[in-house]
């Protein structure tokens, strides 16, 4: 009967595992939507640069707005 209870349990664990997200996303990939776009540029904006794709920034610059995104999360 326990063997029952811990194979449910361990089931239901491994159908949630499956729902997480399996990558994440690096600094140097371009915004992935048009809202992440729009905070993007809000970023260039705010931090008086010429538009530039993030993909075409040094890594420092890419990692400025990596650091800048991580403290702006409720901007889309």
């Amino acid at each position: 009967m326990p063997f029952r209870k811990i194979n449910s349990y361990l089931l239901a664990a491994a159908m949630m595992a499956a729902l997480l997200p399996t990558g994440c996303k690096t600094v140097n990939q371009p915004p992935a939507s048009n809202g992440e776009t729009v905070v993007y540029q809000q970023w260039e904006t705010e931090t008086h640069r010429p538009h530039v794709e993030l993909a075409q920034r040094t890594k420092d610059e890419q990692k400025e707005y990596s650091d800048w995104r991580q403290q702006h999360p409720d901007r889309h």
